[in-house]
């Protein structure tokens, strides 16, 4: 699954990095939530290796990270300042990464996002309001900070396993023909969304493939072959919440649904170790 929310809000972007990418959600407390700099326009900014804050509250801020000059020309108060790009396998894959501890099938979700994401940066645009154009551009460049996360909200205290990634797109672009940063232009990108959610769904499939494991579909969705749904189901607590909810709400269409998950949330509790999580999980 794919999902992109907005941040218009350069404060709620520095708090939501501080008490959820880089907390990874505040579960476990003994593991590192794994960051990093993605991007041809990272690249251009200087940006490599582990996100660190001051550099994430820069581009928030619409700010040279190196400089500290203003990248954007336009600084409006309501402007987006990030799109969070969210990269969600099947359970059966969170499963076999955190519950019997495949660590190469946690690494092939991780690259199956970076090849959907680098898909979508050749799509990326940006407005053209020179000599009275009112055009779009391809700038085939994106600045993205990445974090992988391993668990689900808790539910009782307890997680569910649940690889997942986040990238965190700034709104920033580099448009060489006017040689500057410009803000983004994401329409091309949203309106064709399901596209790049099959791309990263259908490699992560060769890859789990590729790693000696079968899948089976049923024509929409795939899981991985002798995880049985039962067991998956087990692993699910977070979905019934948001199901429950949603039967209680009269709540039917499906991007209603999935901002059900913010409402349900249990309150962040100290977090618990990866070896007694992994001992729930096996219980």
């Amino acid at each position: 699954m794919m999902r992109v929310t907005t941040c218009k809000s350069a404060g709620a972007a520095i708090d939501y990095y501080v008490d959820g990418l880089t907390a990874g959600d505040g579960v476990l407390v003994d593991a590192a939530v794994k960051s990093s700099w993605l991007g041809k326009g990272a690249e251009l900014l200087g940006l490599q290796g582990e996100v660190k804050r001051k550099d994430f509250e820069s581009l928030v801020r619409n700010r040279h990270p190196g400089t500290g000059e203003q990248l954007t020309p336009r600084m409006r108060a309501d402007r987006r300042v990030a799109f969070d790009v969210n990269f969600h396998p099947p359970k059966s894959v969170s499963i076999l990464a955190e519950v019997v501890g495949d660590v190469s099938v946690s690494k092939a979700v991780e690259a199956s996002s970076d090849f959907a994401m680098r898909a979508m940066e050749r799509w990326v645009e940006t407005r053209v309001r020179i000599g009275g154009q009112e055009s779009d551009r391809k700038t085939g460049n994106l600045v993205w900070a990445k974090f992988v996360h391993t668990t689900s909200r808790p539910v009782d205290g307890v997680p569910d396993p649940h690889v997942h990634v986040h990238n965190v797109v700034m709104n920033v672009t580099y448009d060489p023909e006017e040689g500057r940063w410009k803000a983004l232009q994401l329409g091309n990108v949203l309106k064709h969304a399901r596209l790049f959610e099959s791309m990263f769904l259908s490699d992560l499939a060769r890859r789990v493939k590729a790693l000696g494991y079968d899948v089976t579909s049923d024509g929409k969705y795939w899981e991985v072959a002798g995880v049985s749904p039962d067991i998956i189901w087990r692993y699910c607590r977070r979905a019934e919440q948001v199901n429950e909810r949603a039967k209680r709400d009269g709540v039917e269409d499906a991007f209603e649904r999935s901002g059900l998950g913010a409402k349900t949330r249990e309150r962040k509790q100290p977090g618990q170790s990866q070896e007694w999580v992994r001992e729930e999980w096996k219980r």
